[in-house]
């Protein structure tokens, strides 16, 4: 017994003496700040050394990449520092209001919650916390599935619900059967304004709105949001078809980065027709969007190179519908995923925001006229039959091609 009370007191004494906790809080808060500054230290060091822009733009993303992540982890164990002494502070107080001066006690308190579940409310406030109370198996009503058989539950959990202002408790029920399944109260469900429907399985294909279809007619299965038209089997034809291009991960995104990283090594140079000046023509182009952006702007005619040069330091955007093809002409020579996207994609129908512009119409011109110019360079490019072309024909046709065409009777 003098064992644990002697456990108890140390807890206590760690809940006051907290210092050492905080002071190690801030020490890594400081090693985080000096740690950041590394990356533009050595950037600086950087621009005065004789080193090729694009080499050292893979070497400042690198370094910058290394501090990033050094600066998470310790900022991670800043936190759970803290957390920790926070938790350790409201359990300490708990257990003194609630008089528990040994283990024993603590074991009893814990018995006592579990049945208790106002209490356990209680705590959860206290501690700012929340917990899954268990429905005892008694209490729940029997089910049965859509076969009229009835279903067995090992157990379940009552969860409270909030959605847009409405509030229910949710019980989710837990089957001993080894499926893919879950069974929801739907009368909680309908109290906060969910509506939850089963269909049976139909052999066709559900869509959502505007997917691609590459039939010009075909039968699709359709689920409509609006209560007054009802699901079934409906007659698509001439849909538009296109890519849908909604994050930096689809290939085809103007930000879009491939594993290898291609698009590193080109600089804005390498674009066709357009002529950027003196240092600028070595500038990586970093993205896609980037280098539209960029060639839109030194490909004007009226306006001088220094204006030019103005405007891209001061962040003009004037996106041009010729720039941005020679812009997917450039990465499809230098990238196999956009090779490969520019191929296979017929058109963009939606593409996401970037810097609050929507440009799908212009983005869809630029890649069709470059396919169209693509098809007609390979097929200048196909070989053409030189000399005399063979064929079939009868023996007669011989005397044809020795002496040519004669009147009168051959014997």
């Amino acid at each position: 017994m003098e064992k644990n009370h002697s456990e108890v007191r140390e807890s206590e004494q760690w809940g006051k003496e907290d210092s050492f906790v905080v002071k190690a809080s801030e020490e890594v808060r400081q090693v985080i700040d000096h740690i950041r500054e590394i990356s533009d230290q050595i950037k600086n060091d950087l621009e005065e050394a004789r080193i090729a822009p694009k080499y050292r733009t893979l070497i400042d993303r690198a370094v910058a990449n290394g501090v990033k992540m050094a600066c998470e982890e310790l900022e991670e164990l800043r936190k759970g520092a803290e957390t920790h002494l926070t938790f350790g502070r409201g359990m300490i107080k708990l257990l003194k209001s609630k008089g528990i001066e040994t283990l024993e006690d603590m074991q009893d308190f814990f018995a006592v919650v579990e049945r208790d579940g106002d209490l356990i409310a209680q705590i959860c406030a206290t501690l700012k916390t929340d917990v899954l109370q268990v429905i005892d198996q008694k209490l729940l009503e029997p089910a049965f599935d859509a076969s009229n058989n009835k279903m067995t539950f090992l157990g379940g959990v009552v969860i409270p619900v909030f959605v847009d202002g409405w509030e229910a408790e949710v019980a989710f029920y837990i089957s001993k059967d080894k499926r893919q399944e879950i069974i929801l109260g739907t009368n909680a469900l309908r109290n906060l304004g969910v509506k939850v429907t089963w269909s049976r399985k139909i052999d066709g294909t559900l869509i959502p709105a505007y997917c691609d279809v590459e039939e010009e007619l075909v039968d699709l299965v359709v689920w409509s949001s609006n209560d007054a038209i009802a699901p079934g089997v409906f007659r698509i034809q001439d849909k538009m078809t296109g890519a849908v291009i909604d994050s930096k991960e689809c290939k085809g995104h103007l930000e879009y980065q491939c594993k290898e990283d291609c698009m590193a090594y080109a600089c804005f140079g390498d674009l066709e027709g357009i002529h950027f000046p003196g240092a600028f023509s070595k500038e990586p182009i970093g993205s896609l969007w980037r280098a539209w952006n960029a060639a839109s702007i030194f490909m004007r005619s009226d306006m001088n190179t220094a204006q030019k040069i103005k405007a891209w330091k001061e962040g003009l955007v004037c996106l041009d519908g010729e720039a941005l093809r020679k812009v997917l002409r450039l990465a499809y020579q230098k990238c196999m995923d956009w090779t490969e996207f520019v191929m296979i994609t017929d058109g963009i129908r939606r593409h996401e925001k970037i810097d609050d512009y929507r440009f799908e119409e212009t983005y869809d011109d630029a890649l069709k006229k470059l396919k169209l110019e693509l098809e007609e360079q390979e097929r200048k490019q196909r070989p053409q039959k030189e000399g005399p072309t063979a064929f079939a024909a009868s023996e007669n046709a011989l005397l044809l091609e020795r002496d040519g065409s004669r009147r009168g009777i051959l014997t």
